[in-house]
């Protein structure tokens, strides 16, 4: 093996282990998602759903700031427009992502990873389903 190699070996290395701990921090953050009201699987620390959670908010706002009704139909909008950007955002970034593992793993490695991440696709919709 030459140097060349050697170097594209430990930066596709380092690139690996930096894909890995973003996604074991994510995961950890997910899980112990104690301060958070939307933490993971759609249900808040307090176990209501996430709509719930943003229709109570939502009330919250217009009670301290007093708003008109109009003003909450807007506001009701403007969040759930944000969400909808938000959900987008996410699936372009887990397409970058994927790309990037493209770059680093090899092609039956890309395939286990999808698998794991099917399965734990499947584990959230099962859950989700159970609400």
């Amino acid at each position: 093996m030459n140097i060349q190699t050697l170097k594209s070996n430990k930066n596709r290395l380092i690139a690996a282990a930096a894909i890995v701990a973003t996604l074991a921090v994510g995961e950890v953050a997910l899980a112990g998602g104690k301060g958070d009201c939307s933490s993971q699987h759609g249900k808040g620390h307090w176990g209501e759903s996430a709509g719930k959670h943003s229709e109570k908010r939502l009330d919250r706002l217009a009670e301290k700031l007093e708003l008109s009704d109009e003003q909450k139909t807007q506001l009701e909008a403007i969040m759930e427009s944000n969400r909808t950007e938000r959900q987008q955002h996410a699936e372009l970034q887990r397409e970058a992502m994927k790309a990037q593992l493209g770059e680093v793993l090899t092609p039956e490695q890309l395939e286990e990873f999808d698998s794991m991440m099917e399965k734990k696709k499947g584990r959230r919709g099962d859950k989700k389903a159970e609400q």
